[in-house]
Formats: C-alpha cells, sequence, structure tokens
C-alpha cells in the first residue's frame, strides 16, 4: 500500500484502474514494453510467461491465480529498477488519445473537488500505477502485494491478490486508519467488472464503469449505479 496526503477524516472514492479509468490493461501493456524495449528481463523468460498466461486465460483458470502468477515474472528483479521502466513504460502510453475513459476522469476530478481521499484498488503492481497515480494526485494505492527482500522483488505475493475479495479484503483494512467508523457507508468507489462487485459491495455507494457484458446489469445490486459516457443510471 501506497499513501499520499491521505485525510482520515473524509470519506474516499475508490477507482479500480485498468478499462475502468484508463483504456488500456496495464499488466500486459507494461509487459509488452519490457519486451520490445528493455532488457531487464530476458525475452525468453517473457515468453514463457506470456505463453502460460494464454494457457490459463484459454483453461479459464481464476483471475486471482493468474493475477498471482503474473508477477513470478518479477522475481529478482530490482524493485528500484522496476520503478524506473515503469516510468519510461507510462511516457510512452499516457499521450495516447483515448487513454483516459474520459468521464470516469470527471468523476475522479468532482470527488477531489468534494475533498474526497482518492484511492486507486487494483491487481496490477505498485510500479505500474506510481506513475499515474502521481499524475493524479491520488491519495493511495491498494494494488498487488509483491513480497520484496534486500530490495528485489521475489515474485510472489504475501497476501491475497487484490482481485475480487481481495479488494473488500484490502478496502477493509484501509478503512482500521480512519476515525469515522461510518466512512465506508460515505464513501465511493468505481469498476468496470463482475470481480469489482466485491468492492462495489463495500461502500455506500458502486458504481459500474463502461459494463460490456449486458449480465453484469441484471447482477448489480440496488447499490448500484451505471456510468456509461458521463452518464449516470
Amino acid at each position: 500500500m501506497w499513501q499520499h496526503n491521505l485525510v482520515t477524516t473524509k470519506p474516499c472514492a475508490f477507482f479500480d484502474v485498468d478499462n475502468t479509468l484508463i483504456s488500456i490493461k496495464s499488466m500486459f501493456s507494461f509487459m509488452n514494453y519490457l519486451q520490445r524495449e528493455s532488457n531487464l528481463i530476458s525475452a525468453e523468460l517473457i515468453d514463457e510467461v506470456d505463453v502460460k498466461l494464454k494457457y490459463l486465460f484459454a483453461e479459464s483458470t481464476p483471475r486471482e491465480h493468474i493475477n498471482e502468477y503474473y508477477y513470478s515474472l518479477f522475481n529478482g528483479i530490482s524493485v528500484n529498477a522496476l520503478v524506473k521502466e515503469a516510468q519510461a513504460w507510462y511516457l510512452s502510453v499516457c499521450g495516447q488519445a483515448d487513454f483516459f475513459h474520459q468521464h470516469t476522469l470527471a468523476r475522479l476530478r468532482h470527488h477531489q473537488e468534494e475533498g474526497y481521499n482518492i484511492v486507486f484498488v487494483s491487481g496490477s503492481g505498485l510500479a505500474m500505477l506510481l506513475p499515474l497515480a502521481e499524475q493524479l494526485n491520488v491519495n493511495a494505492i491498494l494494488c498487488a502485494p509483491q513480497t520484496k527482500a534486500g530490495g528485489k522483488y521475489m515474485g510472489t505475493l504475501y497476501d491475497l491478490p487484490c482481485i475480487g475479495e481481495g479488494k473488500a479484503h484490502y478496502i477493509r483494512r484501509f478503512f482500521q486508519q480512519f476515525d469515522n467508523a461510518d466512512v465506508s457507508e460515505i464513501s465511493v468507489a468505481y469498476g468496470d467488472d463482475i470481480s469489482d462487485f466485491p468492492m462495489l459491495d463495500s461502500v455506500g455507494k458502486g458504481c459500474l464503469v463502461n459494463p460490456e457484458d449486458k449480465t453484469l446489469l441484471a447482477n448489480k445490486t440496488k447499490y448500484f449505479s451505471v456510468l456509461t459516457a458521463g452518464v449516470v443510471r
């Protein structure tokens, strides 16, 4: 977890990142960048991980397991080196015209103006999320709990992947530092996938963003609204 200027007397607006706030999948975009532009990780290892990930997706492996396997890619990699590569990657993608979902970005800015803490909740890694968080003046990041030792990543997670129930798990833990016991009831959350439902259910109001799968609308609870191109229903 990463925090910056968090105000524990204020409510929070939690945002999933990939396909909710931005139009790319940060984990896989970053892996492709490393393969094309960097010598930090061998091309052979990236190819091996890529093949295994495609197999896991084809086998409908739970997203939590896929997420956990992805981080084996960084076993033995310097934390500082990965941060540097992620900054370069972010500069290469953030200028795309369609990088942000503008209606979600506008909602984030609106919550900032209202005084909410802005919190990313993502299965992505801290190195990948930090440049975006710094650009948007985000207050906290809840993300993949990568194991570190001696300034290097160990290729494993030390707690639940920040996917599905894991997102709700980290939000509940995050709220423990707040002064207001009812802060969850006055906080909001935004996500795009059925795996985000535990996160949306963990706060007073959840918002489903750009739902491509219409079955998601049938499954939404009474707490959810829907945000599409700036329209809430």
